[in-house]
């Protein structure tokens, strides 16, 4: 007979059947999504829901605690508290085991072993150790047959919990080393270039490739003007075009406002920070219409103008970057919400740079309303505002390396100026006297060479250009290009309808007139019987078709020497020349006076065929008498190689070059004995780069010979 005690522990043992049954399955879910990969934040919240079904609890929450601070991972339910309690975890009464704090309240604990830490006191919990919490809250009493189940499942559940942590901490860990090497990389490669223009030259570059820009280009402000000094596609520039003008002056009147501006075609200018879309102040204005200008001189789509400030402190504008688009997205942009702030240049997370709410410095995403659009301008496209976000992760960064720029270039001159102001003034002036008097003597006295600069091509001194002799088609080719031949070997073989139809018409005039010719020679002999009245008329004929067959005859002979000569022989030994013979000669057409093939003696020695430029050619005239001018040349395809030769011949005339330069042909002769062994590696129509000797001038002409070139031309004007 069962009493009133077996049954309480019969359905005690019944309960507990059930509760382990539900925590297999829940613990057998959790691992299946912990292999699944599945985000930390859902799984936390399907674990504490999971735990409050499973455990029959009314709240649970998980917390992460690293030393003395506490933060909330997942939470559910309603978990009722103490009246003098904050809600918040106390480190000091858990401790870093689990244990039931109450009939009511389990804590479920579990160590995050990331290092070595003694976890046997509690005093570790303060020197920075991490542990998981699991805290359970019920609303009756728990019974006791199921505190062991929910003691198990809740081990169980936490060394799950703490594998999905470890593996997102340890992603976060390699995330965090990945973004500092790129943050390393961009602000090394931002303080590359030793002169200002290669300096800033660098910083545009680095912009460009990091905010995804078609060009960015610095300046340069001093005393409230704007200098171009470098951009990111241009390696020179000339500061007399109009497009520079029109920056210029988009620039120097940007930099008047505290906060950066940004343009965009068919969409409202905003200064960034500020109210966006406001223009009808003057100054607003006049940035939007020379910024229209610029626009529609540049061709870009959008641009952003940002400001250098020389400090913190000083607001005086020391440089500006324009950023320019010349396309906008047809998508919608990535934000850093989407893709994280480590997705672009990996610099906002981790140095702590948010977007400040100051005006210079606001780079907040703003948005420009479509023309096409009843939209307000703070609820416009996020493309307009997409390149100032992207600039905004690097705009502190370059903005130091682009101040440290300046600073040393305007450094190096200030310390030569310093030193000079602080010395005795007539020492001073003693000092420039002398060294103006003897910088004159060396630009007088000093001899030096004047080389004039040319440019040409290789060519063989042998060699033979072959053209078709008439009108006619390639029956075939027999050589191939760089093969070597020998004199009269046939190169290729033409074949002319016309000559081959004349030939058979001569032919068959030929044979007609011959056979009238063997009659009346017959008809001669037999009527020698005949008086001689009635003989002088075939003799007559006689003599007129003989003068026939001998014109034929002659005329035919022309046709085959014709037809032989359409079988194109080499006139020299040589090396054939002509890479697309069989792709422009083969079965095709050809026209009288084509160049057909060409052949070249390399052993005959080489020589260059130099451009050498009008304006120059008067010095290579009066330096090339006895002996001739000298020339030193390097191949382009081999530039590390010296050759030497002499001016052979010098043309008469000049011609007009493709680029449109007015040049006179000179050709150069290679008289080098020690580069005979290198002579392998010419080639016709190699380009040369040479410089011609043109005698001893003094040291001033040589260095300003341009200057005084333009000086003597303006004399005559």
């Amino acid at each position: 007979m069962l009493t009133v005690e077996g049954l309480l522990m019969t359905e005690s043992v019944r309960l507990a059947e059930y509760a382990w049954d539900d925590a297999e399955s829940f613990v057998d879910q959790l691992e299946s999504l912990c292999h699944q990969g599945v985000l930390p934040e859902p799984f936390y919240r399907e674990l504490v829901s999971g735990i409050v079904k499973t455990t029959g609890s009314t709240a649970a929450s998980l917390w992460q605690l690293c030393g003395n601070q506490s933060t909330l991972l997942a939470r559910q339910g309603i978990d009722t508290h103490e009246p003098d309690s904050s809600g918040e975890p106390n480190v000091h009464d858990w401790g870093p085991n689990s244990v039931w704090l109450n009939s009511k309240t389990f804590v479920a604990t579990q160590r995050l072993a990331l290092d070595d830490l003694d976890t046997s006191s509690a005093t570790n919990l303060n020197s920075g150790e991490s542990r998981l919490f699991l805290r359970l809250r019920f609303g009756e009493p728990a019974e006791l047959a199921l505190r062991n189940p929910i003691e198990d499942v809740c081990a169980a559940v936490m060394g799950i919990a703490s594998t999905v942590w470890l593996r997102t901490h340890c992603h976060d860990l390699q995330q965090s080393l990945v973004d500092r090497n790129r943050r390393d990389q961009i602000v090394s490669n931002l303080h590359r270039g030793r002169t200002l223009i290669q300096s800033l030259g660098t910083i545009a570059t680095v912009i460009a490739n990091e905010t995804k820009a078609d060009r960015v280009s610095v300046l340069e402000i001093r005393g409230g003007r704007s200098r171009l000094v470098a951009t990111s596609v241009a390696t020179r520039i000339d500061h007399r075009t109009r497009l520079v003008r029109s920056m210029l002056a988009m620039v120097d009147v940007c930099i008047t406002s505290p906060v950066p501006f940004s343009y965009s075609i068919g969409q409202v200018s905003y200064n960034v920070g500020q109210d966006e879309g406001r223009t009808d102040d003057a100054a607003g204005l006049a940035r939007t219409n020379l910024a229209e200008a610029y626009v529609d001189e540049s061709g870009s789509r959008q641009l952003h103008v940002e400001t250098v400030f020389a400090s913190e402190s000083d607001r005086t504008p020391v440089a500006a970057f324009v950023l320019e688009r010349f396309r906008l997205p047809s998508h919608k942009p990535r934000t850093l919400e989407d893709t994280g702030s480590h997705s672009d240049t990996g610099l906002h997370a981790k140095t702590g740079h948010h977007a400040d709410t100051s005006p210079h410095s606001d780079t907040s995403p703003h948005s420009d309303t479509s023309p096409h659009s009843n939209t307000s301008p703070g609820s416009c496209d996020r493309a307009s505002a997409d390149l100032p976000t992207r600039f905004g992760l690097i705009r502190d960064v370059a903005a130091v390396a682009t101040r440290e720029a300046l600073q040393r270039d305007r450094h190096a001159w200030q310390r030569l100026v310093s030193r000079w102001a602080d010395g005795n003034a007539k020492r001073n002036a003693f000092v420039a006297t002398l060294v103006a008097a003897i910088a004159v003597a060396v630009l007088l006295l000093l001899p030096m060479q004047l080389s004039i600069p040319a440019e040409g091509k290789l060519v063989a001194k042998q060699s033979a250009i072959l053209f078709a002799p008439r009108d006619a088609n390639v029956e075939s080719i027999d050589v191939t290009s760089g093969q070597r031949v020998r004199a009269g070997e046939t190169l290729l073989r033409l074949r002319s309808p016309a000559l081959e139809l004349q030939e058979k018409t001569l032919a068959g005039e030929l044979a007609t007139y011959a056979s009238q010719l063997a009659v009346v020679r017959a008809s001669k002999s037999s009527n020698r019987r005949e008086s001689n009245s009635n003989a002088a008329l075939p003799q007559g004929d006689q003599r007129v078709l003989q003068t026939m067959v001998d014109s034929l005859q002659q005329r035919l002979k022309l046709l085959r020497q014709q037809q032989a000569g359409l079988v194109i022989k080499s006139p020299i030994d040589g090396i054939v020349h002509r890479s697309d013979m069989q792709e422009t000669l083969a079965a095709r057409p050809v026209a009288r006076g084509q160049e057909l093939i060409s052949v070249f003696d390399p052993d005959a020695g080489w020589r260059i065929a130099l451009d050498v430029p009008d304006q120059d050619i008067g010095y290579l005239i009066n330096a090339n008498q006895t002996p001739p001018a000298r020339c030193r040349f390097r191949l382009r395809s081999d530039p590390a190689a010296v050759f030497q030769g002499q001016v052979q011949e010098i043309d008469n005339t000049s011609h007009i070059t493709p680029r449109g330069t007015i040049v006179v042909r000179t050709i150069v002769d290679l008289n080098d004995p020690e580069s005979e062994p290198k002579l392998d590696s010419f080639r016709v129509g190699s380009t040369v780069m040479a410089s011609l000797d043109c005698g001893q001038r003094c040291a001033g002409f040589v260095w300003f010979r341009s200057l005084i070139e333009w000086a003597r031309e303006q004399s005559w004007r």
